[in-house]
């Protein structure tokens, strides 16, 4: 566990359902003493307001397609920490870490180095994020892409 290796954290768990009255979570967040460092925000229609408390964004999915929230993250500059699910690692490539789906100890581990780096290198880790998704993702980036295959298209072969 993280906070027992002396690192001062504070979870946030936002999303459908991850709330007080999810009975079977709050029970074993309870069970593992976690209440002090656990916060359950539930569904956030406004994503920017999760984002902008975060230090660093984990996703623990064990099967994913297109990860929109790191994409998200990562446009705020928020370094990411991941499981190789779906798109997963191609989107945060080296600006985070990804790890092998159902391994907490690896998943630990990943967060641990993130929470470990001075502020100077979490920002500078989120700049080279958000550049990853500007230059990789962005809207003007997808239409330079489908112009390049377009025109590859229309091409004599």
């Amino acid at each position: 566990m993280l906070s027992s290796r002396g690192l001062p954290v504070h979870f946030l768990m936002a999303g459908r359902d991850v709330n007080a009255d999810n009975e079977a979570l709050t029970s074993e967040i309870k069970q593992l003493g976690l209440e002090k460092l656990v916060t359950l925000h539930g569904e956030e229609s406004d994503v920017r307001k999760v984002l902008a408390g975060l230090d660093v964004l984990c996703v623990s999915s064990r099967s994913e397609a297109f990860p929109n929230v790191i994409g998200e993250a990562m446009s705020c500059g928020i370094p990411c920490v991941t499981t190789d699910v779906g798109d997963a690692a191609q989107v945060v490539g080296g600006t985070g870490h990804v790890v092998q789906p159902g391994k907490p100890g690896l998943l630990a581990d990943a967060l641990a180095a993130i929470a470990r780096l001075t502020p100077e290198e979490r920002l500078r880790r989120g700049l080279a994020a958000r550049a990853r998704i500007v230059e990789r993702y962005s809207i003007r980036s997808m239409i330079d892409e489908y112009m390049r295959l377009y025109g590859s298209m229309l091409r004599p072969h």
